[in-house]
């Protein structure tokens, strides 16, 4: 199983404000579709709720498991858990599952995961949200590809990273 987070992030790594993303690109949307479209996806209550608040609904077409305290406010058809970690219980049998959001969920799941997924919005944006830095001892890039602007979207990088830490200790279980 392959887990792996997705996120947009501008040059300060701002990732939200007052709940909602602070910049609109179609580009990115479409780019987190193509990705997560078909697996599991795993998101705190605040995510979740922008999620349904700006589309109306939870994301077709992908399983939906949100991290919360207080299940009663999730109406989506999302299967709630209590926890990060119980979320990971549940997603055993899935090839691939993304940690698609907030801030919370990302801090928690940041040093278990497999593949980072980050889009760069190639601006600065007031932000209450913040993705943690990314530590180049850890997470090693492996691919950038760029996206100049357009009428409906900002300049951004996508940008793939893989957990050298987690790469190393496969490889090593396998030479004994």
């Amino acid at each position: 199983m392959e887990l792996n987070i997705i996120v947009a992030m501008d040059l300060n790594n701002g990732i939200g404000m007052n709940g909602e993303l602070p910049w609109d690109a179609p580009a990115d949307i479409a780019y987190f579709k193509k990705q997560t479209y078909g697996c599991t996806v795993i998101m705190g209550r605040k995510t979740h709720d922008s999620i349904v608040n700006a589309r109306g609904a939870g994301l077709a077409g992908r399983r939906s498991i949100v991290v919360t305290r207080n299940p009663d406010r999730v109406t989506s058809g999302a299967m709630t858990v209590e926890d990060p970690y119980a979320a990971l219980t549940q997603i055993q049998r899935d090839s691939t599952a993304w940690i698609i959001g907030g801030g919370q969920m990302y801090r928690a799941l940041l040093p278990i995961c497999d593949n980072l997924f980050v889009t760069v919005i190639r601006q600065e944006f007031e932000c209450d949200t913040f993705f943690p830095e990314i530590d180049p001892k850890v997470w090693r890039k492996d691919h950038v590809s760029k996206r100049m602007s357009d009428e409906k979207n900002p300049t951004m990088c996508f940008r793939v990273y893989s957990n050298e830490l987690k790469r190393k200790s496969r490889k090593g279980a396998n030479n004994w």
